[in-house]
């Protein structure tokens, strides 16, 4: 029974730091992808990372979904037209630590004190990144080596992607 119990306490566990970090799918209120067509044709992608996921994270997640709107559409490569990435949720937590010392009193007790040391410290910061792409059928012979190539992106960055 209490094995069972353990058992069933650290799945949860897990379940619950799974839970903390961020996941590749559509926006909802833990964050993920949005995007849109422009008038002129290109792409406008967003991604909004959960507060544990790094900034490069974000910019995996972000060209992903590049890669996948590329090739869900029909075209092979795309070029990265412009690229904004934002901190949001910038917070300070306030931490106390407390450090308590035993001193042996001389009638054989125990006195304990305390010293408190606070500290500022980024408790979370949430990555919003954003790319125009223009979605191509090849690379671009004016810019060869800017032109992300969708598939191979794709094939060697799905280890990475953690999806809902």
């Amino acid at each position: 029974m209490k094995r069972s119990f353990n058992s069933i306490l650290l799945a949860m566990v897990i379940l619950f730091m799974a839970s903390c970090a961020g996941t590749y799918g559509p926006k909802n209120a833990a964050g993920g992808y949005s995007d849109w067509q422009n008038e002129d044709g290109t792409y406008e992608v967003m991604f909004e990372g959960h507060k544990n996921d790094s900034k490069d994270l974000v910019r995996t997640y972000l060209v992903y979904r590049c890669s996948e709107i590329a090739l869900e559409n029909g075209y092979s490569h795309f070029l990265i037209m412009d690229e904004t990435t934002e901190q949001e949720g910038e917070e300070t937590e306030q931490k106390t630590e407390v450090v308590l010392h035993a001193q042996r009193g001389l009638l054989g007790g125990v006195n304990l004190s305390s010293d408190s040391n606070y500290t500022g410290e980024n408790a979370s910061t949430q990555y919003r990144a954003r790319m125009t792409i223009k979605l191509l059928h090849g690379k671009d012979p004016r810019y060869p080596s800017a032109s992300m190539d969708a598939q191979a992106f794709i094939d060697t960055n799905k280890s990475k992607i953690k999806k809902r």
